[in-house]
C-alpha cells in the first residue's frame, strides 16, 4: 500500500473502517461513497442536510452520525470553504 505524504484537494481518499458506536448501531465506511457526490450536496444544495434533519439525531430514523463527521472531513481537508461547512449548519 502507498500512502502519500500529502494529501491534495481533489485526491480521492478511501478509508474502510467498520464499528460499533455509542448507540449500538454499526457505522460501516466500506459502502463506496466518492468525495465527488458528496461534495456536490453540500456545495449545491446544503439546505438538503437540514430539510431531511440528517444532522438531526432527536427522534430521527434518518440521522446518520457519519454525515456531519464526512462533512468536518471535507472542510479539514480543502475541499469545501468555510462558507460552504457553514451553510450546511445554517
Amino acid at each position: 500500500m502507498n500512502i502519500p505524504e500529502k494529501i491534495s484537494k481533489k485526491d480521492f481518499i478511501e478509508i474502510a473502517f467498520t464499528a460499533r458506536i455509542k448507540d449500538g448501531k454499526i457505522f460501516d465506511s466500506n459502502i463506496k461513497e466518492d468525495i465527488a457526490t458528496f461534495r456536490e450536496a453540500v456545495v449545491s444544495n446544503p439546505g438538503f442536510f437540514k430539510r431531511f434533519r440528517l444532522l438531526d439525531s432527536e427522534n430521527n430514523p434518518y440521522y446518520f452520525s457519519a454525515y456531519k463527521k464526512k462533512i468536518d472531513l471535507l472542510l479539514k481537508y480543502g475541499f469545501i470553504t468555510q462558507a460552504e461547512y457553514g451553510a450546511v449548519f445554517e
